[in-house]
């Protein structure tokens, strides 16, 4: 498994490198190469679908559905970079959404994610007020309910990694 995570972090680097030269075939390759090991990864870790989902411009709709997926599994980095698009949208729907990833981001207790996410609050002050209205709402008698709350099924990813525009990419080489 170390060596899955050093291929994912290898693989993020790798991404990085590509968006700021997009014309270098060598390291297009690289990422090719490095492809199915990372889809059959994100099947099974959100940090790698996280990491899969960077290789996609942050304004396509696979870039939001792959966040949202890796948000979901409980991903941070994820949950903060959907917020951040969320945020940007200004659509009431949409700010109400970055604020339960915000409070989600806050409840992890992962200091690195909360010191960005409370940078990402200072310079959109709305969306404070929606996370102390979640933060209250889930607060409220939280072990007193007249039906139990479902336990939680193991999110399964909703995004099918084998029809991605990545893999119509990899197949172009």
């Amino acid at each position: 498994m170390a060596a899955l995570l050093d291929s994912s972090h290898e693989f993020s680097s790798l991404v990085k490198q590509l968006h700021v030269s997009p014309d270098n075939p060598a390291l297009k390759q690289a990422v090719v190469r490095h492809l199915p090991e990372m889809m059959a990864l994100a099947k099974v870790n959100p940090v790698a679908l996280y990491r899969l989902a960077q290789i996609h411009s942050p304004t396509s709709p696979q870039y939001k559905q792959m966040m949202r997926q890796a948000a979901t599994m409980g991903c941070t980095n994820a949950m903060l970079a959907i917020s951040e698009l969320l945020v940007k949208s200004h659509s009431p729907a949409d700010l109400k959404t970055a604020a339960h990833y915000l409070t989600m981001i806050e409840r992890s207790k992962d200091s690195y994610m909360m010191k960005q996410s409370r940078a990402l609050l200072d310079s959109h002050p709305e969306v404070v007020s929606l996370m102390k209205a979640e933060f209250k709402a889930d607060s409220y008698n939280t072990g007193i309910r007249f039906f139990n709350k479902q336990a939680e099924a193991r999110v399964q990813p909703e995004y099918e990694i084998e029809n991605s525009p990545a893999i119509r990419f990899a197949n172009e080489f």
